[in-house]
């Protein structure tokens, strides 16, 4: 995971290397024993079941159109997520 903030759920990007936009809607995600910084959903379509997912880290973000929502709750969420993904790093 890059060391840069994580953005929140709802969030609203493309993804280098190609032109759909994707909303967040999950962070610190496994797909087959590679963890992946983001899932997204590309819109307009949805979720259209599991094969819709898409799966990408901080560093693929070629632009973030939309910042989603975010207070307090959500900021202490994330970082107890960076926490646990860089545990290993730093020994905190």
């Amino acid at each position: 995971m890059s060391k840069e903030e994580l953005l929140p759920f709802g969030s609203v990007v493309r993804i280098k290397g190609d032109t759909s936009k994707y909303e967040i809607i999950g962070l610190l995600v496994q797909n087959e024993q590679v963890e992946y910084d983001y899932c997204a959903i590309e819109l307009p379509k949805g979720y259209l079941g599991k094969d819709s997912l898409v799966a990408f880290n901080h560093e693929d973000i070629d632009k973030v159109i939309f910042e989603g929502y975010s207070d307090n709750d959500v900021k202490s969420y994330i970082d107890d997520i960076k926490w646990f993904k860089n545990r290993g790093d730093n020994n905190e």
